[in-house]
């Protein structure tokens, strides 16, 4: 028993070194090689399904003759973005570059499909200085630890540099939604067969077995709530568990009752009977 425990322990432990490095796998795009270029640093911060949108912080990196000693831009500097939001980052010469928060939307892809649900979307960027195109290099990196995000192709056009980005849950948001998925309906089984043991015995109002049953109902109710991501009712997750175990939980609770009333009060109108 012992080393099933270890094994499970170290198993354990090599997902999430796994996932750990996965998240800090780097992607990068475009020209790495012209002496003058921009180094544009693109970190997928937060992943917002419910709006829609990737929040991404862009902090650009001049190299060359673009760049004086102090690391500020020797000319104005402008990246271009795919974003309506912010479609323009302008830095001024000898001015610091601080990072900026872009919006890019989300193309493809449902939240309802929860856990499976993927996203996919082409983010682009190109920069120019002094209003000439230069070279751009593109490194995209996640931070999101609730998503998986991947750079699936890219592509250039004009030193415009253009990414085609996956996103779909982390491998930890799926085992524990996969769990959860399981657990539920373990809970509901449970006490379908406790209702069936309860009632072929007739063993009338059996208040704990009740009480059981009624704490199991609501507590599959926080179990959903809790679901990392909070997927909208109405998801894949309530179709393939949820819904079927709360109304397994509530049939069987009602059952036993409506069965126990009738036996409690078959057994008292028998005992009313054998009184003199």
């Amino acid at each position: 028993m012992l080393a099933i425990l270890a094994l499970c322990a170290a198993s354990g432990v090599v997902l999430y070194i796994d996932q750990r490095d996965t998240l800090r796998h780097q992607y990068s795009s475009g020209d790495s090689k012209s002496a003058n270029r921009v180094d544009l640093a693109v970190t997928v911060r937060r992943v917002d399904v419910t709006n829609g949108q990737l929040v991404l912080s862009v902090m650009p990196n001049p190299v060359g003759r673009l760049v004086n000693d102090a690391g500020t831009p020797t000319t104005r500097l402008v990246i271009g973005a795919s974003s309506t939001a912010t479609p323009e980052l302008t830095y001024a010469r000898g001015q610091p570059i601080p990072p900026r928060t872009v919006l890019v939307p989300l193309g493809d892809g449902s939240i309802t499909d929860y856990p499976l649900d993927h996203y996919t979307t082409v983010v682009g960027f190109s920069a120019s200085a002094d209003g000439r195109d230069v070279p751009l290099h593109v490194d995209v990196q996640e931070a999101d630890p609730f998503y998986l995000t991947k750079v699936k192709s890219t592509g250039t056009l004009s030193l415009a540099v253009f990414d085609e980005i996956r996103v779909s849950r982390s491998r930890g948001t799926l085992i524990l939604a996969w769990f959860m998925m399981i657990a539920m309906w373990a809970l509901a089984l449970s006490v379908l067969g406790g209702a069936y043991i309860i009632t072929m015995r007739h063993q009338g109002m059996v208040w704990p077995a009740l009480g059981w049953m009624a704490a199991t109902l609501f507590a599959l109710v926080g179990m959903r709530n809790a679901a990392p991501g909070s997927p909208p009712i109405g998801s894949l997750i309530d179709y393939a568990s949820f819904f079927w175990a709360e109304a397994i939980v509530a049939a069987s609770l009602t059952y036993v009752a409506v069965r126990g009333i009738r036996q409690e009060h078959a057994t008292l109108r028998t005992g009313d009977r054998e009184r003199p």
